[in-house]
């Protein structure tokens, strides 16, 4: 029979212990052994260990003095070391031994709150967010989080008063200040702005945009038809309805983090220019196509890198590389780093072109050896994996294309001649 490390540590305690009963001063002695013990593997960051030895002696820790908190604090510690690594259940097994030991520690209740919402638990992460508030009301990061997570309901009014506690403690905190922004823009949805629901989506628009209204049942069948090519693509639909917001060009223009390059963008919501359907109806059908496939995509692999959500985008919008990588002799191929930052961040109009064409580049290599199913399956493959977001990435591609995102920038450089060196 294989014992676990654990386990071997309380069967010794329970041989110590045998001779002696309960009580004694040999067991005062085995107690402060297993606390020494403790205190030691969590200086060497042996987490386990030290929580092994604690367990072990459980009912007699209050004997001594901090043990009850070491042993608190060893659950917390482990708990993060599986948070790294992407192992989320693990993680909140050990968020909620700790809380459960230590109740009145606010960053026990925190992590809690951060594990229930990375394993998708919204009530269980504002139930864990609202503890923490509960112990410290100026827990700056757990009003930011009950904040975002009413902004997701559409909550605008108790996103509002998340914010303003949140705003006297650090009033110029940019994601404060851009969340704030959006939901006073998205307030006005409910007021200033027509609704019109099919079974996958919602759109709204504001009075002034000519003649939408009549069109809306075209807008919605054109949606629907989009939802059905992308479910079958991806394998996977968004589980809620879709908000398409449009707006006049001036309101579009007003919204918080618009580049003057931006002809439409997805946030949660999809969130495009319109003056008239009729006139303008295929251009926004492209548009459309692009900001529904980042739902998409966003579905199946939340936070996914903005080089797959914008290669795919484009390619489901219609375009293609052909006759446009003459870019790159003028501008060097992006590294991967790069290619998994924000785009929206980029200012510049020629470097978002640049990350835009190489993100489509990749994307069309992708999908012309394995198929859709390949995309599908660098997807799955990333999202049920452990570890950080680039390694999970990297490993999905290595299985499935044979290169890492880094490998591959280098064999798209070394490979074809329109492709300047690497910076």
């Amino acid at each position: 029979m294989i014992h676990s490390h654990g386990q071997v540590i309380a069967l010794l305690v329970g041989l110590l212990l045998a001779p002696q009963g309960p009580g004694g001063k040999d067991t005062d002695a085995l107690l402060e052994r297993a606390c020494s013990k403790a205190l030691q593997a969590w200086k060497d960051k042996d987490y386990r260990t030290g929580i092994a030895w604690l367990e072990s002696l459980r009912s007699r820790l209050d004997r001594k003095p901090g043990a009850l908190a070491l042993l608190g604090d060893l659950h917390y510690a482990q708990g993060l070391e599986e948070w790294k690594t992407g192992r989320y259940r693990k993680a909140k097994r050990e968020f909620e031994r700790a809380a459960a030991i230590r109740p009145g520690e606010k960053k026990h209740w925190y992590a809690l709150g951060r594990a229930c919402e990375a394993l998708e638990d919204a009530a269980g992460a504002e139930r864990n967010y609202r503890r923490t508030v509960t112990i410290d009301p100026k827990h700056f990061d757990a009003l930011m989080a009950l904040a975002r997570h009413e902004f997701s309901r559409h909550r605008y009014v108790q996103t509002r008063s998340w914010l303003d506690r949140a705003a006297r403690l650090h009033p110029r905190d940019p994601g404060l200040i851009l969340l704030s922004a959006k939901c006073s823009q998205d307030r006005t949805l409910t007021t200033d702005f027509k609704g019109f629901a099919s079974p996958n989506f919602v759109i709204r628009f504001g009075g002034d945009i000519a003649k939408t209204e009549q069109d809306s049942r075209k807008i919605l069948a054109w949606l629907e038809t989009c939802h059905r090519e992308l479910e079958k693509i991806l394998g996977r639909a968004p589980d809620e309805r879709i908000e398409v917001i449009l707006y006049s060009s001036k309101e579009f223009g007003s919204l918080r983090g618009v580049r003057d390059w931006m002809g439409a963008f997805y946030d949660g919501k999809v969130r495009i220019p319109l003056k008239s359907w009729r006139k303008d109806r295929d251009k926004v059908r492209e548009l459309m196509r692009h900001e529904l496939a980042h739902a998409f995509v966003e579905e199946m692999l939340p936070g996914a890198s903005p080089w797959l959500h914008e290669g795919f985008a484009q390619w489901y919008e219609g375009r293609t590389s052909r006759g446009s990588q003459g870019l790159f002799r003028k501008s060097p191929l992006r590294t991967a780093k790069e290619l998994r930052s924000a785009f929206g961040q980029v200012q510049d109009a020629s470097t978002a072109a640049v990350l835009y064409l190489q993100s489509l580049i990749l994307v069309e290599e992708l999908l012309s050896q394995g198929g859709t199913r390949a995309l599908r399956r660098v997807l799955d493959q990333t999202a049920r994996a452990k570890g950080d977001y680039a390694e999970r990435e990297d490993r999905a591609l290595d299985h499935i294309h044979g290169n890492t995102l880094d490998r591959w920038i280098f064999s798209l450089a070394k490979d074809r001649s329109w492709a300047a060196p690497i910076r």
